[in-house]
């Protein structure tokens, strides 16, 4: 599930599709953008949005959780019940690129490394592909990932489909009748 608010208003997009409790690699990449999101889980896709309001851009006055909570809970008000357990190889952010979470973490608990990760990598998450295969992302070194893939793999062609589909966009699966 992917949540996002500005000014009170919510956005959610949950998979309802894929099991990802398989013990298998996923690739999931979350996005927003002004009043859109997206949530792309392996093959699966979904959008929504929120009506326009003057914020675009999300202030965060804390620290970002990145991974399970140790007592989710508690934490989010009985909302949520179970917390992410799996590997987060790459968090990106749209400006800066890929973080270092050995540079920016405040702190860690029950951290692990994950062992022999047979994760393909996107393009939809890496612009320079080629950088990182060759050592280097973004002008400086990729140290952190060398010790997370065992290999890379070419990623498969992206389709775009414009324009975008409207109509019942949160089932998932547009309608062609709406295109």
């Amino acid at each position: 599930e992917f949540v996002f608010r500005l000014d009170g208003q919510e956005a959610r997009i949950r998979n309802g599709v894929l099991r990802i409790d398989d013990g298998q690699p996923h690739v999931a990449i979350l996005k927003r953008a002004t009043f859109q999101g997206s949530l792309e889980l392996d093959s699966y896709i979904d959008y929504d949005e929120i009506k326009a309001t003057n914020t675009r851009e999300m202030i965060l006055p804390g620290f970002l959780y990145v991974g399970g909570l140790p007592d989710i809970v508690n934490f989010t008000g009985g909302r949520y019940k179970d917390s992410f357990r799996g590997c987060v190889h790459v968090l990106q952010d749209i400006t800066r690129g890929p973080i270092n979470f050995g540079v920016y973490a405040v702190n860690a608990e029950n951290v692990h490394s994950c062992s022999n990760p047979s994760w393909t990598s996107s393009s939809l998450v890496y612009s320079e592909v080629e950088n990182l295969l060759n050592g280097v992302l973004a002008g400086g070194t990729s140290e952190i990932f060398n010790h997370n893939f065992d290999e890379i793999n070419e990623p498969p062609p992206v389709h775009i489909i414009y324009p975008r589909p409207t109509g019942n966009i949160t089932s998932g699966v547009p309608s062609k009748a709406h295109w």
